[in-house]
């Protein structure tokens, strides 16, 4: 009993920090373009800010994941906190473009604290189906930091531009004193053999060569790439197909933001995880993630409201399953390593979503949606012929064990 209630603490440090740092990210994303106007920001340098920080995102979170492979989670996420605080005084205080976009880096350059507390929950799983319930424990920190956030930045920024950005300098800054002080290190077996790198294109480049990961680490791009194409232009969507004021959008999302709460904190536990099985989870949400796509293109007001709370169980289902399967597949000593790599993918694909969705709504409005939901079909094709692979060669080793034994 005292172990569980331990457990439940340690869950509960990890959520909360997680939780902190998206209210950071969150009270940003409606102040950040109107800050750097003031400083004499072109809309260009505005989308130049949000792409380095995701290409120092995606250089830097594979080796943190490994560093914490070899030194512990804990250091790393500090190390991580105080690169965000850094980045954020910087960034609030610097005065002129240059010195801002410096903040970015910095903080961009150690941005992985979400993969690494996604890799210390996973060390205090026992089986798949704890880790899956884990990585929902995350993903509901991080979609009530994403409801909290927006609004409290919209607040903070009625008094100064500037102000909410020494806000999130405050949270990175009680973030980093908390992990020191009441987080104790999940990390029980360290890989203090392993090279300590300086190459943050060394676990990319192992990712791509692992014949065992390489289809899925291609099909996460795409999902991302999906994600980021629709998510990008989904306001500007809802604003022309319906006419929503601003007002409107941001009851919109907020909606979205607590379904995802709900979803991955309570239903994920409570329901997917304990009716379905893993290869299910892994494979079905990309079917209907592709409906949903399909009912938004038709600009039905109706049909999308249906098909937000259908995508909103499948992407998180899709982060989910896909955490847990890599860990499992990856194997107990490179959680850290397969986890950055996850995250450096997703922030690549945050690159280049944007810009491809962008110039298909320019050309029609549901083409982002269509395009994506034949994306996510094919990959529902392919994890399925995936699946029936992989069961073929569990019956063949299967069949050769006796053989082994004798």
């Amino acid at each position: 009993m005292f172990e569980k209630m331990k457990m439940n603490k340690e869950k509960l440090l990890i959520m909360t920090t997680v939780m902190l740092g998206t209210i950071g990210i969150g009270i940003i994303i409606p102040v950040m373009p109107f800050y750097l106007k003031e400083m004499g920001s072109s809309d260009v340098m505005v989308t130049v800010f949000v792409s380095v920080f995701a290409l120092c995102a995606f250089l830097s979170s594979p080796i943190l994941g490994v560093l914490s492979d070899k030194f512990g989670r804990k250091p790393m996420l500090l190390v991580s906190e105080v690169s965000t605080f850094i980045g954020w005084v910087v960034f609030a205080f610097g005065g002129s473009l240059p010195v801002l976009l410096l903040g970015r880096i910095i903080d961009g350059v150690a941005a992985g604290n979400i993969s690494i507390a996604q890799a210390y929950l996973a060390d205090l799983a026992k089986d798949e189906k704890e880790r899956a319930s884990n990585m929902g424990l995350i993903g509901a920190a991080f979609g009530l930091g994403f409801v909290i956030g927006p609004a409290l930045g919209s607040v903070l920024s009625t008094y100064s531009h500037q102000l909410p950005f020494i806000v999130v300098g405050a949270l990175s800054l009680i973030n980093t004193i908390g992990i020191a002080l009441f987080v104790p290190e999940s990390n029980k077996n360290k890989q203090k053999h392993l090279k300590t790198e300086i190459n943050p294109l060394a676990p990319i480049y192992r990712a791509v060569t692992d014949r065992k990961l390489i289809a899925r680490y291609s099909f996460w791009f795409i999902f991302g790439t999906v994600g980021s194409l629709y998510q990008a232009i989904f306001a500007l969507f809802l604003i022309r197909a319906f006419g929503f004021t601003a007002t409107i959008t941001g009851i919109f999302f907020t909606a979205i933001g607590i379904m995802m709460v709900v979803n991955q904190g309570f239903v994920v536990r409570k329901f997917w995880l304990k009716k379905f099985s893993t290869d299910f989870l892994e494979k079905w949400p990309y079917f209907f993630g592709a409906i949903s796509l399909v009912l938004i293109a038709t600009q039905n007001l109706y049909l999308n409201i249906l098909a937000m709370v259908f995508m909103v169980f499948t992407q998180s289902l899709i982060h989910i399953t896909t955490s847990a399967r890599f860990i499992s597949l990856a194997g107990e000593h490179k959680k850290g390593e397969v986890l950055g790599v996850l995250s450096a993918i997703m922030s690549l694909s945050a690159v280049a979503g944007p810009i491809i969705g962008g110039i298909m709504f320019e050309k029609n409005i549901s083409l982002p949606f269509l395009v994506g939901a034949l994306l996510m079909l094919v990959v529902f094709i392919f994890i399925a012929l995936i699946h029936k692979k992989e069961k073929k060669l569990k019956i063949a080793e299967e069949a050769l064990a006796p053989e082994t034994v004798v």
